[in-house]
């Protein structure tokens, strides 16, 4: 080379390195202004509400307030040391160097960790396993991400260690970097970030990719199979936010990937001709690409947020949420009680957008959004509302009828209308009157609740018939509410059997009526009190509401006074805003305003239009309602109150009732002539709940349960929570039994439902609010208890065949038939008492392994053998003289053999006794 190039090499070299340089100025500038408001932006988006429950979302806001901390701290501390090595502050403080470059690496390869743990929990959530997907949790995530961070520095601990400050042979200016001739830590070093930045990551998230995607392929397939489809509106949102979080981990993990895998195999080419004899111009040329490929290495923990919003449409929603809020809402200030705060309804479109304390008060920004009319229009559901008129008093009239499911006469006895000395109740007769009603005018409306009465009528009618009653529930004349075989107890009632009975009448009503026939909207009329689990299950089941009628007396002199009859019910501190319920309590439990009851059982005038005739009272009765209204409207907190018109076992003559309503709706709305301004309809709960979110204000909220109940001074209904244990302590037997009843009935394919559905629609009965409570009549509950007793016989029969399927085939021969002691509890099992060889088949119902002594009822003393013929410690010991003495104990039983078992989840074992 002659000597005329070398000053040309020198200044191209020059010219690479100061746009090396500029580069990362250029880069950094743009870079970190733009990182730092992308993570902010993220770190308040996945806060939100929507999303802080998702487990992956957490992982999202941890990687993001890492990609902050990378941003705002390391990248400027990597645009000075690389462009203005003269200012380096790292360059003439060994601490401060030793610090930065741990941060540095620490930092950067956690934020590829933290995605790859996202990726690890969209494989768990997609799992089928149920314990795969208990691990993708928000508890999981709080865990794991604490624990990565440490591992993260941990990792990169050596760096202080091997780091210091060493000067620049060709420029000899100091710099903060590994010691030592090239080619001994700094080439360990490049192949560690290799495995740890680059190849690990990568490879962990293509392997969970591959895991997620094969079990989204299996749940596709389980989804093309027939199945009783009851998801709830908010198990709906839930997936939708899984999908969500699967479409942007997608395009974080690629982002990263191709980031990471350069920057490492650049450091490792680096570090292997570190050796090599370079000139100036391949020195500044490599480091023009170091440069380029250390700066494009930070694009993803820097750019993240607007990956983020280029993939999901929920976080663009979330985003412009923050945006829009302010200009959108009116801001409404009011004083808060000791433990009520103001906040809005999430469900059935009202959406919480800003809270925040100042001074005691609480602001409370609320947007309402809906894009049904504003009129009655066909359809079922929310389209078929009418709205009323804003300027007026609108009274929403709801025609109903409450059938309890059994209390003075059996729930048989009350369809039929059998013993009307008793009390005078037919439901057949109600639903023929009220269908007849609602063909003559295609504006009333009415609603029902307890399908145990609906199922059997339902049964006995033609395809004619039937095919009516569809278009009623179809065109929203006839809402069913609820939709639970009965209206339960809330107090003495299992949260497995609520959501038993609800799912039998809300799988009843989609095969009959599909969507239409869903209800929306809770009916808790009469039940003694209320929990705030109740409401949570039925939150969780996807209802935008609830109605209830008996509160303490107390608390409905307050909230009348107060005007905070409506709230929204906070159910769960742990389900956060998917347990909040639009709650409202009525006026005077769900009965007619006094006086205007025009039912055959009670003795208020009809409304006698006829000014030729002597009684006309039209005028008096349009008054009377008028008062009425305005009094109940005193302590509501809109323009819309709900007017119940119906009782228990009310509308066996519907005629009577809907000719006289249809009278007051047509007078009482001609006297906004005269000034009035009361205007009243036909309505349902759920419309009634559909004006209140269009009515646009905030609610006060409530967290704790309704209980007790007292409707006066000293008059607590507390007794039933303990009253007839018996039947309380049966009723629970036939749940366990029921739910053993349907594992068995699926593990064995046996294909036996129809047979267990005689016990589901006993334990629907059972739950009603004068069964399992004890208020009803001593008949009654005999009639209770014989329902569970035939429909646990129908059981057993399941349970036998099922176990004639399961069991192994043994060479010890069967002792005789299969049978289920149901009285052990009294030390009696009729069917060994004279056995010298039985077998004893246990089954588990829980997920968990359960080792547990169990008591058999014995005459004489036997030698126990478990599944593999194994002998077993056993142990005789008396029956108490009390046990004897039990009456109707008819066993001649002295002794208890007690034993070990060990049993399976989700299975059972054998074991054989053989008398000695």
């Amino acid at each position: 080379m002659s000597s005329s190039t070398i000053p040309n090499i020198v200044l191209e070299a020059n010219n690479l390195n100061y746009i090396a340089m500029m580069f990362i100025r250029c880069f950094c500038f743009v870079v970190i202004p733009l990182g730092t408001v992308g993570h902010l932006m993220s770190i308040y988006v996945f806060t939100r509400p929507t999303l802080r429950s998702n487990s992956c979302s957490m992982y999202f806001l941890a990687a993001s307030i890492v990609g902050l901390m990378h941003t705002c701290y390391i990248l400027p501390m990597r645009m000075i040391q690389s462009a203005f090595i003269d200012t380096d502050p790292g360059a003439h403080s060994v601490i401060f160097c030793k610090i930065t470059w741990l941060a540095l690496n620490s930092l950067r390869g956690l934020g590829f960790w933290l995605i790859v743990l996202a990726c690890g929990d969209r494989y768990l959530c997609s799992s089928a396993s149920t314990n795969k997907r208990a691990l993708s949790s928000v508890h999981v995530a709080r865990r794991l991400i604490p624990v990565t961070i440490l591992i993260g520095f941990i990792a990169y601990i050596h760096v202080p260690i091997f780091f210091k400050i060493d000067i620049i042979p060709a420029t000899q200016k100091p710099i903060c970097y590994p010691p030592g001739p090239p080619g001994t830590y700094r080439i360990v070093l490049s192949y560690f970030h290799l495995i740890y930045f680059g190849l690990s990551p990568s490879f962990c998230m293509l392997i969970f990719g591959m895991l997620t995607l094969r079990n989204i392929e299996r749940s596709k397939r389980l989804a093309m199979a027939p199945s009783i489809n009851l998801e709830t509106a908010a198990n709906q949102n839930l997936r939708k936010t899984n999908r969500h979080m699967l479409r942007m981990l997608f395009v974080q993990v690629l982002v990263y990937c191709i980031t990471g895998l350069t920057f490492s195999v650049a450091l490792i080419y680096t570090a292997i001709i570190a050796n090599q004899q370079k000139n100036v111009f391949q020195s500044a040329q490599e480091n023009m690409i170091n440069a380029v490929v250390g700066m494009l290495s930070t694009t993803g923990p820097c750019l993240s947020f607007y990956l983020f919003t280029l993939s999901s449409g929920l976080f663009r929603k979330e985003l412009k949420n923050l945006f829009c809020k302010f200009n959108r809402v009116t801001i409404q200030t009011q004083q808060v009680p000791t433990q009520q705060t103001n906040t809005d309804c999430h469900r059935c479109g009202f959406k919480i957008m800003h809270v925040s304390n100042y001074c005691g008060l609480i602001l409370v920004i609320v947007t309402i959004r809906f894009v049904a009319p504003t009129k009655s229009s066909n359809g079922c559901g929310y389209a078929a509302c009418n709205l009323g008129d804003p300027t007026k008093l609108n009274v929403h009239i709801v025609s109903h009828t409450h059938d309890d499911v059994g209390w003075l006469k059996t729930v048989d006895q009350y369809y039929y209308g059998s013993r009307n000395n008793i009390q005078h109740a037919g439901v057949q007769y109600i639903l023929d009157s009220v269908i007849c009603a609602l063909d003559e005018n295609a504006d009333r409306r009415f609603i029902y609740v307890e399908i145990a009465f609906f199922w059997r009528w339902w049964n006995e009618q033609t395809d004619a018939m039937r095919n009516k009653v569809r278009g009623f529930v179809n065109d929203g004349r006839l809402e069913f509410i609820s939709g639970g075989w009965c209206m339960n107890d809330e107090a003495t009632t299992h949260y497995n059997s609520i959501i038993d009975q609800h799912s039998l009448g809300a799988e009843f009503l989609r095969d009959q009526f599909g969507e239409c026939g869903r209800p929306k909207i809770g009916w808790q009329v009469d039940p003694f009190g209320h929990s705030r689990e109740q409401g949570s299950l039925l939150a969780q089941m996807g209802f935008d509401g609830l109605f209830q009628g008996r509160v303490d007396y107390q608390d409905w002199q307050t909230r009348n006074r107060t005007k905070t009859m409506e709230m929204v019910w906070k159910t769960s501190t742990n389900l956060g805003n998917q347990s909040w319920l639009f709650t409202a309590i009525l006026r005077d439990e769900y009965s007619p305003p006094d006086g205007l009851c025009f039912d055959d059982s009670c003795a208020d005038p009809p409304i006698m239009d006829d000014p030729r005739l002597h009684d006309y009272n039209v005028p008096e009765r349009v008054q009377a309602f008028i008062e009425a209204s305005r009094k109940q409207a005193a302590g509501y907190a809109t323009n819309h109150i709900i007017s119940p018109m119906g009782a228990d076992f009310h509308y066996e003559n519907a005629n009577e009732w809907f000719k006289n309503l249809d009278k007051l709706i047509k007078y009482v709305n001609l006297e906004q002539a005269n000034g009035s301004d009361v205007n009243t309809f036909y309505s349902t709960p759920s419309c009634y709940l559909y004006a209140l979110n269009k009515a646009g204000r905030t609610w006060t909220t409530k967290t704790d349960d309704f209980f007790p109940y007292a409707d006066q001074p000293h008059g607590f209904w507390t007794g039933y929570f303990t009253s007839r244990p018996a039947l309380k302590r049966y009723e629970r037997h036939s749940n366990n039994i029921l739910q053993i009843t349907r594992q068995l009935n699926a593990f064995s394919n046996s294909q036996l439902r129809n047979s267990i559905f005689v016990l589901s629609e006993a334990m629907g009965v059972v739950q009603h609010h004068d069964a399992v409570s004890g208020t009803e009549k001593q008949e009654v509950a005999f009639d209770y208890a014989q329902r569970l007793s035939v429909g646990i016989d129908n059981a057993i029969r399941v349970i036998n065949k099922a176990f004639g399927k399961l069991l192994p085939k043994d060479t010890q021969p069967a002792p005789g038939p299969q049978f289920l002691c149901q009285v052990t509890n009294v030390s009696e099992c009729l069917p060994i008492q004279d056995q010298t060889r039985f077998t004893l088949t246990l089954w588990n119902p829980t997920v968990h392994l359960v080792l547990q002594h169990y008591r058999v009822p014995v005459t004489r003393s036997y030698t126990v053998r478990d599944p593999k013929g194994q002998l077993i410690l056993t142990e005789l010991i008396p029956v108490s003289d009390a046990t004897k003495r039990i009456p109707g104990r008819t066993s001649t039983a002295g002794n208890q053999l007690i034993f070990r078992a060990n049993l399976p989840a989700l299975g059972f074992n054998t074991y054989f006794f053989e008398a000695k």
